[in-house]
């Protein structure tokens, strides 16, 4: 989840890039003609995250995302398991659509970049055990898919171009109905049929209820992910750096994002090494 709102604000930088890289005249034509520029950068930059995530990494294909074996080996007060997970797949996160792609220019710089996505799916067997808190202990063989339908994501920045900073950023995501398939559970494919039904219902009633508390943790975390990473980089930089890293073609589609994907794994490392969030903020955890 935390790579695709880094892509996301990743798009939002290239915007600010194309915007400075404009000549000296360039107020005049943003003024003008800002739809339709920034239309076209926005859908680049979608497109773009699109074939990184299909094409992956020296050839490792992030969708769909197959990975053969991993061992789940938890051990906290909460829930505690000792699973076998084979034949892994994750698959649907190039599936999206740009709904929207914005930027108004004046009174402020403002990009507002919409998504959605068709349906993702988590797929994989496992073999073994796992207990949640002292409530329920759970065991079998058999297989375990997740599919989500009409997830959504909404971002708003507001920027200053000259100095070059970010004022606000704000992301929302809209969590989807889910539907768990589950068997094998308690060797026992009756109960795994009940369990999937209930189990689908109530991801998606929490979803719907946990929502807004859900985008404020991430929009803190986000925030701190900013403070962290993108503010020292932005501030010490100027218009005319800006303009050479472009005509250099720093900003490529392939050089960019993977640089963004290598910066993400770092920063959010440090986000959660140093954050102080409580979760009990957010989510009532001990109801």
């Amino acid at each position: 989840m935390y790579l695709k709102l880094f892509f996301f604000l990743l798009s939002t930088i290239l915007l600010v890039k194309t915007t400075l890289a404009v000549d000296s005249n360039h107020t005049t034509l943003l003024k003008e003609n800002s739809a339709r520029l920034f239309e076209d950068v926005i859908s680049k930059a979608v497109e773009c995250i699109r074939q990184f995530l299909i094409n992956g990494i020296e050839g490792f294909s992030l969708d769909p995302l197959e990975y053969p074996f991993y061992r789940l080996d938890l051990d906290t007060p909460s829930i505690s398991s000792s699973l076998n997970l084979t034949n892994i797949f994750v698959g649907g996160l190039a599936s999206f659509t740009l709904d929207k792609g914005t930027v108004s220019v004046f009174p402020q710089t403002k990009a507002e970049i919409a998504l959605s996505f068709g349906q993702i799916k988590v797929k994989t067997d496992y073999d073994g055990d796992m207990k949640i808190a002292d409530l329920l202990k759970l065991f079998g063989k058999g297989s375990f898919s997740l599919q989500f339908d009409n997830l959504k994501v909404s971002v708003v920045a507001v920027v200053n171009l000259i100095p070059l900073s970010i004022k606000e950023l704000n992301l929302q995501i809209q969590l989807p109905s889910t539907k768990a398939v589950i068997t094998g559970l308690f060797n026992n494919e009756y109960m795994s049929d009940l369990i999937s039904r209930q189990m689908s219902e109530t991801l998606t009633q929490l979803a719907q209820e946990q929502q807004t508390n859900f985008n404020n943790l991430i929009n803190e975390l986000l925030k701190q992910l900013l403070n962290l990473r993108i503010v020292p980089v932005l501030e010490n930089l100027n218009f005319d750096e800006l303009v050479e890293m472009a005509q250099n073609d720093a900003f490529s589609c392939d050089l960019g994002v993977q640089t963004a994907f290598r910066l993400f794994y770092e920063s959010m490392n440090d986000v959660l090494a140093q954050s102080n969030i409580n979760l009990n903020n957010y989510f009532n955890l001990k109801r």
